[in-house]
């Protein structure tokens, strides 16, 4: 199972114009972690492959936190949910045909 993970970032304009990044990546699960998801929502505790639970990790990017729906964190969010719900349905038609 995939999922939308986020972070915060460091940056540069962190100190010096008080700027906010954070990260946004999408995550893929291992069975046992998927388990736990689905049944207490919890997530691994880093975005990273070493994390326990993690199998996969997409390439991550930081995107600065505005104040509105408009801002790079926000599109961001948005446009990695959709890739997840993609990769999600794609999964489970592997699955599906699979068993068959």
């Amino acid at each position: 199972m995939w999922v939308v993970m986020t972070s915060s970032a460091k940056s540069y304009f962190d100190k010096r114009f008080g700027a906010k990044y954070r990260n946004v990546a999408l995550v893929k699960l291992t069975a046992e972690a998927t388990a736990i998801y689905l049944e207490t929502g919890r997530l691994p505790r880093m975005i990273s492959r070493r994390a326990r639970g993690v199998e996969d990790v997409k390439p991550y990017t930081q995107h600065r936190v505005g104040k509105t729906g408009d801002s790079a964190y926000a599109k961001a969010l948005v446009e990695a949910q959709s890739i997840c719900d993609q990769l999600n349905q794609n999964q489970e038609e592997v699955d599906t045909n699979q068993g068959k």
